[in-house]
C-alpha cells in the first residue's frame, strides 16, 4: 500500500495513495499533488543532504522528520521512475 507523508502544524500526516484501498485518494496525496516535488531534483541527483535541508527549510520540520520524508519520497520516486 502506498502512503504519502507530510508535516502539518507539527504533526506528521499519512495519506493513503492507493486508490484500490478504502480511503485511498491520489489526488489529495502530498506526493501526487506535488508539495514535496521541490526536492525531487536533489533526490534524483543523489544530493540527499541538500534534499534533507530543503525539507527542513520548506516544512519547518526536525532533522528526523526530514529524513523520514526523504526516505519515503525517495522510495516513491524510485517506483515512479522504474515504470519508465
Amino acid at each position: 500500500m502506498d502512503v504519502a507523508v507530510a508535516l502539518s502544524d507539527g504533526r506528521l500526516l499519512a495519506t493513503l495513495t492507493d486508490v484500490d484501498r478504502p480511503g485511498g485518494d491520489p489526488a489529495s496525496a502530498p506526493w501526487t499533488a506535488g508539495p514535496l516535488s521541490f526536492a525531487d531534483n536533489e533526490i534524483l541527483s543523489g544530493m540527499t543532504v541538500k534534499a534533507t535541508k530543503l525539507f527542513r527549510d520548506h516544512l519547518g520540520c526536525s532533522i528526523h522528520e526530514a529524513l523520514d520524508i526523504l526516505q519515503s519520497r525517495s522510495e516513491h520516486l524510485r517506483r515512479e521512475h522504474s515504470d519508465d
